[in-house]
């Protein structure tokens, strides 16, 4: 098992319409969605997926597909999608 963290910010005049945006995305996808406690607006998904190959093909889906849903976060990330850092890390 993979835990694959996705880390952004998102435009605080931005923050409601990304919430209202994610919660269906969230709902299906089955992932964690924090948010920083000292820097509102720093969201933090938390996915488990089976092995790299699934996180590459994650990731791949959100930084290389133009028709991905994930694209919208051009719309509220500051410095858009760019800016949506994913890391994946395994159990030591």
């Amino acid at each position: 098992m993979i835990t694959v963290f996705a880390e952004y910010r998102v435009k605080e005049e931005e923050r409601n319409n990304y919430l209202d945006w994610i919660a269906p995305i969230r709902e299906r996808a089955g992932f964690d969605l924090y948010e920083g406690t000292d820097q509102k607006s720093l969201f933090v998904e938390i996915w488990t997926v089976a092995d790299e190959e699934a996180y590459l093909a994650l990731k791949k889906e959100r930084t290389d597909d133009p028709d991905s849903v994930w694209r919208k976060l051009d719309l509220f990330v500051t410095g858009g999608i760019a800016k949506a850092h994913m890391w994946a890390f395994r159990k030591v």
